[in-house]
């Protein structure tokens, strides 16, 4: 029995690529390429044996830990982004062959056409003069780089090769001459999503022929407040480069490019794809994407010019926003340029629930009832419904309506904000959007977006004194039996308030249709999804939980997150939930989390 203390063993489960009884997988802390995978034999909890090396382990184990080289293969190609072109899957026995971790494990690296001038030889390299006996002398490594490139639709689109690395990543520097709605419409929940992770991002935009559209920069400067007032520990930073400001005084401004920071290290692009959906998934881009360590040479050179431009522009504002809004209204009236027009986003046609909803909601204005609640599960189209009586209500109005969205979450405001302005700007091309939260208190727009963070406070209550709204959404209404909301709720000058939830009933057993006059428009559970064909039908086993919840700090409207996940993260709750998946063990599984990390631990 060794009793060497293998650093395999301080990785926490959290950090486990997959895992089955008997061994683990991590991501090598030194990768060799993106991905870089190490799989491990997990150590008996009794006796603390470790494995050495490769021979030593039994044919069980040795079968164990190549069931996870096949697992992880299969995990890596879904989440990496390129798809590796090929691996490169091997073991070191024993000091002479390289092994320096005394514990077995397997690495699974993944490999990119490119990554080397002539990969010929494989693991044959671990001599390098052995290595390409095809090519007649040795050859050498090109380092850690992987250089490829995204040509756009219909192959190669930019945003299905860095999206991913996006999601996960701890920093991202975005460059771009312009700015579109629809570009921030497809990055925004890989953006948010990086955010709720702790993620430090900067985006730089120019000025240049007043391309970037206006409402893009106000919504960026929305999003900001959001990442102020909302999440912790990030940030998010937004500034424009003014081209008359800039001390080179240079006669146009067309960089593009990214730097990606994640697990794996960095990815690079520079090319010709701006912040748009046309440039970033359905046109044609030229773009070169290298991926490097993070800290090479080009990654410093990139960061540093990165740096030294966004010292030399303008912090994003609204004061900042609506100069430029002026300035370009100015511009365009004599060039538009061929970017700056953009489509309305092309509407999805209601589903048969949502048209049932409707109709209960015109009949209940009809009926001079100014609330109603609508209670239907997640995934069938809550949001969509909401914008949708928007355009109704408008419709009704001969104009444009007044709405305000409320949440106490920036994903969820930042979905209904896209959604409900695309359903707006369909119908009406003026559509001003703004924003009430963190540093922003402008409630001037025709769509608001507000958090109920800061509508709750004096200042927010008083500012909704003074406005009518034609129509209002509370959304995840399931909140609003917390004295904030109901505050909000009561200074409300509304023709029409929707709240919108998918879980009507609270564990305090409060009823929040009380909130909205008990009139309860529309009901539809996971049923009815699955009846219609919205949902997906599924098996449903569920597993008492011992966790003893009262023990567990609430704070700001839901559990402390850390002290829940040290509650839910322990052997033997995973244990019990091993067992019963084990008992159906080719049936597609879904566990509810609390949160990302919680998820991680429960899928190792």
């Amino acid at each position: 029995m060794s009793q060497y203390e293998s650093p395999f063993l301080a990785v926490p489960a959290s950090e486990w690529l997959c895992s089955n009884g008997l061994a683990f997988s991590i991501f090598d802390g030194f990768p060799v390429s993106p991905g870089h995978v190490l799989i491990t034999w997990h150590f008996m909890p009794l006796t603390r044996r470790i494995v050495e090396t490769w021979f030593d382990a039994t044919d069980e184990e040795q079968a164990a830990l190549m069931a996870l080289v096949k697992e992880s293969k299969r995990l890596l190609d879904i989440q990496l982004a390129p798809k590796p072109d090929g691996y490169n899957v091997g073991f070191n026995s024993g000091g002479a062959a390289g092994q320096t971790v005394p514990h077995v494990h397997i690495h699974v690296i993944p490999r990119y056409l490119g990554d080397m001038p002539d990969p010929r030889g494989g693991v044959r390299h671990v001599i390098p003069d052995k290595g390409n006996y095809l090519a007649g002398k040795p050859t050498k490594s090109a380092g850690n780089h992987s250089l490829t490139l995204a040509t756009g639709k219909p192959n190669s689109p930019l945003w299905k090769s860095i999206g991913q690395r996006v999601s996960s990543a701890v920093e991202v520097d975005l460059l771009a001459s312009f700015i579109q709605p629809s570009g921030l419409d497809l990055i925004q929940l890989s953006i948010f999503s990086t955010l709720r992770a702790g993620a430090k991002i900067r985006i730089l935009v120019g000025d240049y022929l007043y391309i970037t559209s206006a409402e893009a920069l106000r919504r960026l400067v929305g999003w900001m407040s959001l990442a102020d007032e909302i999440l912790e520990n990030s940030s998010l930073e937004v500034r424009l480069a003014e081209i008359s400001k800039l001390p080179s005084k240079p006669d146009s401004f067309h960089p593009k490019a990214w730097r990606i920071v994640d697990s794996s290290g960095g990815l690079l692009v520079v090319g010709s794809s701006n912040l748009s959906k046309a440039a970033l998934q359905t046109g044609v881009e030229w773009n070169l994407i290298n991926q490097t360590t993070g800290s090479e040479p080009i990654d410093l050179e990139l960061a540093h010019a990165f740096t030294d431009l966004w010292q030399q522009a303008t912090p994003l504002d609204d004061a900042l926003v609506s100069s430029y809004a002026l300035h370009a209204k100015k511009a365009h009236l004599t060039f538009i340029p061929p970017e700056s027009v953009e489509l309305p986003s092309i509407l999805y046609l209601p589903r048969p629930w949502q048209r049932g909803a409707l109709e209960s909601l015109d009949q209940i204005r009809a009926d001079a009832y100014r609330r109603a609640l609508v209670a239907v599960a997640t995934g069938l189209g809550k949001t969509w419904l909401a914008a949708f009586d928007v355009l109704a209500v408008g419709k009704s109005l001969s104009r444009q309506p007044r709405v305000l969205i409320i949440a106490h979450r920036a994903e969820i405001l930042v979905q209904a904000e896209a959604t409900v302005r695309a359903a707006m700007q369909s119908e009406w091309d003026e559509t001003r959007v703004s924003w009430y939260l963190g540093a922003n208190q402008d409630m001037s727009g025709d769509l608001v977006v507000a958090s109920i963070q800061k509508l709750t406070r004096p200042e927010g209550l008083l500012a909704l004194d003074s406005q009518h709204f034609d129509y209002v959404v509370i959304d995840e209404v399931h909140h609003a039996q917390a004295p904030n909301y109901r505050r909000v709720m009561a200074r409300l000058n509304a023709t029409f308030t929707l709240g919108l939830t998918a879980t009507p009933e609270r564990t305090d057993g409060v009823d929040v249709a009380s909130l909205f006059d008990d009139v309860l428009a529309w009901q539809a559970t996971v049923g009815d999804g699955i009846e219609e064909g919205s949902l997906v039908p599924f098996h449903y086993l569920g597993l008492k939980d011992d966790v003893d919840f009262d023990q567990i700090p609430w704070r700001n409207g839901r559990f402390d997150h850390k002290a829940l996940e040290e509650k839910l993260e322990n052997s033997a709750r995973m244990e019990r939930l091993w067992t019963a998946w084990q008992a159906d063990p080719a049936a597609r599984t879904l566990v509810f989390c609390c949160s990302r990390r919680h998820a991680l631990y429960t899928r190792d």
